[in-house]
Order: structure tokens, then C-alpha cells, then sequence
């Protein structure tokens, strides 16, 4: 109450000397339509914050109310809302198209989770409610990279047991099942690397079937030849 006390003496001691403040009720304003600089005499916008070291503007809100902060123009309205006690007491970015707020678009917790589109990141560093559209994606540290199939001593599953499970267990060993997909997902190195494990599976299958069907080709030309 002092500090608001001394900002009205103050402001009021401006307007008696400048005439450029005036009060409506609890608010101050600008009288003459002027900008207001802070750390600087020439501000280039309604309000211009400069300074040579660290530059810092705070919202701070008592009783666990909410915060703040509005873009507006064309009647559209951009906020950034920190709101206590609601959804892990996140940063939140909301829309507002002159009719209707939208729900949070971006969504920062304490954690320093991001989520878009959802309120919620949980224990992801980034969590997307809907489709995402990228030129690329890398994923890293995923190991090791199963060229390990092509190792001498890699022991390949006979193809009558690989029958076997499958007719068993309806799904390729050392993959997820439909249930487990459904249930959490996968992760998109680790089911890349099992995808590749396989193709290199398959490769040797396909080399081995190779050979037979040359030895069985051998064998019918020789036979042919002894007719």
C-alpha cells in the first residue's frame, strides 16, 4: 500500500509539472496520448523498456491469483497465463478470436515439460496432442544397432520354430504385440532398430533359400546330364 502510495505522489508530482498524467478512479494514464519510456527519453513504442544490463518486468501476484500477460490487437488476443494451483501450475498460451478462448496451446510445467495442445506433458520433455508434420527426425542413442544379426556367431531362429511361434503367439518374436502397442505405444528408435533386426533376418532366410535353390538347380542340371 505504501509503494502504491508513493507511485500516486509521484505520478501526480509529474502531471502538476508536466501535465501528461492524469487519474480515473484507481487508475493512471497517459493524458496526451504519448508513449512511455522507461531507461530511455525517446521510447519508439506505447511503452519502451530499455537498459544496458539486465532488463526485467514483473507480474506479481499476491493470494495465488492468476497472471497474466495480453497481446491484443484486431480484437484478438494472444495470453500468457500462469495460473497457481491448475494444471501443475503451468505457463499456459491461450487464443482468444474476439468470441471464444481456445484451450492452452503450449504448456510449460515446473519441470520444464512442454506440451502442445495439451495441458498435461507428464514425464515427456515434449507432449503433442495431434499429428506432427516435420522435414525430419533424428533419434539418438539407440543401441546397439542390430548389425550384430550379421555376426558369425548370431544364432537365426530355424524357420520351422519361427513358424511355430508365430502360429503360437500371432506375432514375430522380440516384437510388441497388438495388446502392448495399444496399451503404450512404442518408441521409435528402439521399434526402428527391431524393424531393422528383422529385414537382416530376412536377408539371411532369403541367402540361405538362395543356396538351396541354386544346389537344387545343380542337381537337376547334373541329373539331366547323366540322362
Amino acid at each position: 500500500m505504501k509503494k502504491t502510495s508513493a507511485i500516486i505522489v509521484f505520478l501526480s508530482f509529474i502531471y502538476s509539472s508536466h501535465g501528461q498524467w492524469n487519474t480515473n478512479g484507481t487508475n493512471i494514464y497517459n493524458s496526451n496520448n504519448g508513449s512511455v519510456g522507461i531507461g530511455t527519453s525517446w521510447p519508439e513504442r506505447q511503452l519502451h523498456i530499455l537498459n544496458t544490463g539486465t532488463t526485467e518486468v514483473m507480474i506479481d501476484v499476491s493470494n495465488d491469483g492468476y497472471a497474466n500477460l495480453n497481446l491484443r490487437g484486431n480484437s484478438k488476443t494472444w495470453t500468457w497465463s500462469k495460473r497457481p494451483s491448475y494444471e501443475n501450475d503451468a505457463m499456459q498460451l491461450f487464443y482468444h478470436n474476439g468470441t471464444n478462448w481456445s484451450l492452452p496451446i503450449i504448456s510449460f510445467n515446473p519441470s520444464g515439460n512442454i506440451g502442445i495442445g495439451t495441458t498435461n506433458p507428464g514425464t515427456f520433455k515434449l507432449a503433442v496432442e495431434g499429428k506432427i508434420g516435420a522435414r525430419e527426425v533424428k533419434v539418438t542413442a539407440t543401441n546397439p544397432w542390430p548389425d550384430y544379426v550379421f555376426n558369425e556367431k548370431y544364432k537365426l531362429l530355424p524357420l520351422k520354430e519361427l513358424e511355430k511361434f508365430v502360429l503360437q503367439y500371432k506375432h514375430l518374436p522380440k516384437m510388441p504385440t497388438a495388446n502392448q502397442v495399444k496399451e503404450n505405444g512404442i518408441e521409435l528408435g528402439d521399434m526402428s532398430s527391431k524393424l531393422l533386426e528383422k529385414i537382416e533376418e530376412l536377408t539371411l532366410y532369403t541367402i540361405e533359400l538362395n543356396k538351396e535353390i541354386e544346389k537344387m538347380k545343380e542337381e537337376i542340371k547334373n541329373l539331366k546330364k547323366e540322362k
